[in-house]
């Protein structure tokens, strides 16, 4: 239960901070947008590498370390996608998309 309450909630905060130090998702160029996509692919491949390791240990410490970090880095991968997909939608209709 601990894992499960402490993984996703410090994966927020570490995955909106990363983003925000990398310069965000947002600007005219675009060229924020692409590096948050990175960071979220990034994130995506630490979660998958986490959760193949899950399977394959045996320990049940090791298996909970890596579960841990399986819910860490999903968690990480909330900030810049839900940032990128509202920043994409018309200022209009923000309320439908951030409610969807």
């Amino acid at each position: 239960a601990l894992a499960s309450l402490t993984g996703p909630t410090a994966g927020v905060f570490f995955g909106g901070w990363v983003v925000d130090k990398r310069g965000g998702y947002k600007d005219e160029t675009g060229h924020s947008t692409v590096i948050a996509l990175e960071c979220c692919v990034l994130f995506g491949v630490c979660a998958l590498v986490c959760s193949i390791l899950t399977v394959l240990f045996r320990d049940f410490l090791a298996v909970i370390a890596a579960l841990w970090l399986v819910l860490f880095f999903g968690g990480c991968l909330l900030p810049p996608a839900t940032g990128i997909t509202i920043a994409a939608v018309p200022h209009h209709l923000r309320s439908f998309s951030s409610a969807w």
